[in-house]
């Protein structure tokens, strides 16, 4: 904080959910390893609640940064159970798909992770008075491509059930993906707004 100060900076975006898990104060994601000695064991202090108490005292604006869709960071591996009890993931693995050297995601294209996201962020809104809410990665992975004989073989994205389920009336799978995202953006912006009407999203 001081250092945004001393370079003259308005507004500190501090990432507080890097693979489904928190930074602050949740009932609906777990405290993040990456805080705790565990992932869900309590915090130490309410981090982002500090921060915003001195960021505002300096007239900097604090945005809490989420990264949606992500459940694990790389080499992760199959097995989900290494999770903390309480990580959604656990409850939701039908929507979740592993992809490139062990990262689990949320299916967007389930309507309950969806709500899932949406209800995270208003959490946020309604518990702290963070100037808004940003998303980093609300997309679908980058594409991944391995060596096979020779050839580059790009590695599908497997939410075969999910579009199977709700992918009817799309053109395509990538036009039904997209689609999937805005409703995500748009549940997301109607539930900040409604959590409270003064906090950004974008």
């Amino acid at each position: 904080i001081d250092m945004a100060q001393s370079c003259r900076m308005n507004a500190i975006f501090f990432q507080v959910r890097p693979t489904s898990d928190a930074f602050y104060k949740s009932d609906i994601f777990p405290s993040s390893a990456y805080l705790c000695q565990r992932q869900g064991d309590p915090l130490p202090f309410d981090v982002l609640e500090y921060l915003i108490e001195k960021a505002h005292e300096k007239n900097i604006g604090v945005y809490a940064w989420v990264n949606p869709l992500r459940v694990t960071y790389y080499n992760f591996g199959d097995d989900l159970s290494k999770l903390c009890e309480q990580h959604p993931a656990r409850s939701m693995k039908d929507a979740t798909v592993l992809y490139d050297d062990g990262i689990w995601y949320f299916d967007a294209g389930v309507p309950e992770v969806r709500t899932l996201i949406a209800d995270g962020v208003a959490e946020i809104a309604e518990n702290y008075s963070v100037d808004g809410i940003v998303f980093d990665d609300y997309f679908y992975p980058y594409p991944v491509y391995r060596e096979e004989e020779g050839t580059s073989v790009r590695i599908p994205f497997n939410d075969d059930a999910s579009y199977a389920l709700y992918g009817k009336g799309f053109s395509s799978r990538d036009e039904w993906r997209r689609n999937n995202v805005n409703q995500l953006v748009q549940e997301c912006f109607t539930s900040v707004k409604a959590a409270n009407k003064n906090c950004s999203f974008g």
